[in-house]
């Protein structure tokens, strides 16, 4: 990985918190600052769509059993209206893991056959990851994509890559026409928290990233946490992703990474948030403390103890987040809890030590084909070092 930033809080206080590396992996680069906006893939999962599902679960608007028919008309008639929301929070809702985002986005009429092939061979010589190659023919719609921004295409994809509400709208219509596998055994899926998202906003009424940011960054200080980041910072204050040679042709920086929330606009509940350790940690403080930041009350604290405690009866997963207890043997508890992220980035809160770990970096920079990152897994081996640090 270029660089990373690593935060440890113990007992409410902050006892690591270091910013190493570049921001890319050349000499020239620029060093990371304890300011850097990461990529946070999908701990979006549980700092964005999460933390705003707490809210409105807080306030009486959904429950658990609640079938998802009952706040997305566009169900009532399809049998994934009758999974609930407790089966996508345990990502147990026969939900496949992603949409084939490729046959989406891309003009049928640019190119023949499959948009993408698993072997390289004319004409699918754009190298997408190991093993995956796309054809050098193919480009993006035209009716749901464009290059100038616009009153009709205004979202942001990437830089010169804007989307329309209709590019929403037809993600959300594909993930609609899936129909979920009958057995709802643990598959974990992006579709899930894409469904959340839209749940919470057809609740409110409110955009999330609006909702998001007024009900839960700005009580809580978090000042540079949110989407689309390039519409709003100095791009030099962003870590760079994946160098993009098929869909977006770029080296993405200040925009999401993931390729669903990238084409609905850059929002989207299964990624998209941007943050970096010292507002991420006021966050997962909160939920440490249940429910409450200083003098602040986010949440009630019966419903942190519901979503960090309840435990799915057929996996390892609570009611959003993941759990750690593959790692017990080093002293973690079994109660700790948390989530990762694709980009390089975790988060682990333990609430018998008290302890807070986050680990942000951006290991798809240049590539996600990045052997190093998996063969030394940086994430879990500082996580190890904390807790012998205890013993």
């Amino acid at each position: 990985m270029p660089g990373c930033q690593v935060l440890v809080a113990k007992n409410g206080n902050v006892v690591y918190d270091r910013s190493l590396g570049k921001l890319n992996p050349t000499m020239a680069s620029s060093e990371v600052k304890g300011t850097t906006l990461y990529d946070l893939a999908s701990m979006s999962k549980v700092c964005g769509t999460l933390a705003a599902l707490m809210k409105t679960y807080d306030r009486g608007l959904w429950e658990l059993d609640d079938p998802l028919k009952k706040y997305i008309p566009e169900l009532k008639e399809k049998s994934l209206g009758d999974v609930t929301m407790k089966q996508l929070l345990y990502h147990e809702s026969g939900l496949p893991p992603m949409l084939s985002i490729f046959s989406l986005v891309l003009d049928t009429a640019t190119y023949e056959g499959d948009p993408i092939k698993y072997r390289c061979i004319e004409p699918y010589t754009i190298k997408i990851q190991d093993g995956v190659y796309g054809n050098r023919n193919a480009k993006l719609r035209n009716d749901l994509y464009s290059s100038e921004k616009s009153e009709k295409y205004y979202l942001p994809v990437a830089k010169g890559i804007y989307a329309s509400d209709s590019a929403r709208i037809m993600i959300m219509d594909a993930i609609y026409d899936i129909e979920p596998k009958s057995k709802k055994s643990f598959v974990y899926s992006d579709l899930n928290f894409c469904l959340l998202m839209k749940v919470n906003e057809n609740i409110t009424g409110i955009p999330h990233d609006q909702f998001l940011e007024e009900e839960i960054l700005n009580p809580l200080g978090m000042w540079r946490t949110g989407y689309n980041p390039a519409e709003f910072y100095e791009i030099s204050e962003v870590a760079p992703t994946e160098k993009d040679n098929f869909l977006r042709k770029q080296h993405v920086q200040g925009y999401v990474h993931d390729e669903t929330a990238a084409f609905s606009g850059g929002v989207q509940g299964n990624a998209g948030l941007f943050s970096n350790t010292a507002d991420l940690v006021k966050l997962f403080q909160t939920w440490l403390n249940g429910g409450k930041y200083g003098d602040i009350r986010l949440f009630r604290e019966e419903t942190v103890k519901l979503f960090t405690g309840r435990k799915s009866p057929t996996c390892d997963r609570l009611l959003g987040f993941d759990m750690l207890t593959t790692k017990t043997d080093w002293g973690v508890s079994p109660r700790t809890f948390g989530h990762t992220g694709f980009t390089g980035t975790c988060v682990w809160i333990d609430p018998d030590k008290e302890l807070i770990y986050i680990f942000l970096s951006n290991r798809v920079n240049p590539t996600r084909s990045n052997k190093a990152f998996t063969r030394y897994n940086p994430r879990y081996a500082v996580l190890k070092k904390i807790y012998d640090s205890m013993k």
